[in-house]
């Protein structure tokens, strides 16, 4: 997955997209740039004390944001409950 290509679409997909929050872009940019320092390996594998301050988000926010980002299908997410072994991320490869 192009790491340039991945910001770009997004961002040209959510210009038209209401549902859209500035939280919902601070988290998937924390995730991209949690992907890029994983070697660009799927699935990204995050936790929630890590990207809720990359993304400047409380933990709150970030349940909520990325279950949307999940249900509008920007990402498929799947929670491990677990502080060990972090919750997995999949980009969805994005198309304008």
């Amino acid at each position: 997955m192009d790491f340039s290509n991945t910001i770009t679409d997004f961002i040209e997909l959510i210009e038209d997209d209401p549902r859209i929050s500035p939280s919902h872009v601070s988290l998937f940019l924390a995730i991209i740039n949690t992907y890029k320092k994983q070697e660009e390996k799927m699935p990204v594998t995050i936790f929630k004390k890590r990207i809720t301050k990359q993304a400047k988000i409380s933990p709150a926010t970030f349940h909520r944001c990325i279950k949307d980002l999940n249900n509008f299908g920007y990402v498929k997410y799947i929670p491990s409950y677990s502080s060990i072994t972090g919750s997995q991320v999949y980009i969805s490869k994005l198309s304008t």
